[in-house]
């Protein structure tokens, strides 16, 4: 009986987890309500409230989901520590390119937004958002990676290979 209780949280987890990635990135999550999340999940806001104390903890889950995939993305590419940090480059493009894009960047825009807003919920962002680079770029340890900076540089890139992506005659000529 226990272990069935314990399956079945872990899939109304699972549920509430991919209905908000659904809610947040259609509606935003400034907007978005927990009975909204319930209701696409088609659970009760109590099953909400026994998996999550809030919305920003939910935020920081799905955002937690994307790190580990960017690090698995990352931990296999071998061609990384052959070519430099040409290649680091093209090799993140690459795989925001081949996740859904548009999804995956309004949410971490959303926890960016928060982050500035919301010092609590920020301390942790950075904290990840610092763990992430660092761990892309083979960082020791002791190394300090300023995430603020390479989450701008990072966006900023991106956005200039969506645009010659969509329209390669309208690219700058750097790209």
């Amino acid at each position: 009986m226990q272990r069935k209780h314990q399956m079945n949280r872990a899939e109304t987890r699972k549920c509430l987890i991919s209905a908000a990635r659904k809610v947040f990135v259609t509606r935003g999550f400034s907007v978005a309500s927990i009975e909204e999340i319930s209701r696409e999940a088609g659970k009760t806001r109590g099953a909400f409230y026994s998996n999550f104390k809030a919305k920003t903890e939910l935020l920081m889950e799905l955002l937690c989901e994307d790190r580990i995939r960017a690090l698995d993305f990352f931990r296999n590419r071998s061609d990384l520590e052959k070519n430099g940090t040409n290649s680091e480059s093209a090799s993140f493009v690459r795989f925001i390119l081949s996740v859904d894009f548009e999804d995956h960047l309004l949410l971490w825009m959303e926890g960016h937004l928060l982050a500035a807003h919301d010092p609590e919920f920020g301390v942790r962002y950075w904290k990840m958002v610092q763990e992430l680079f660092s761990e892309i770029l083979g960082a020791s340890d002791g190394f300090c990676v300023n995430s603020r900076n390479i989450t701008y540089v990072a966006l900023c890139h991106l956005m200039r290979e969506v645009a010659a992506s969509q329209n390669p005659a309208a690219s700058p000529g750097y790209l």
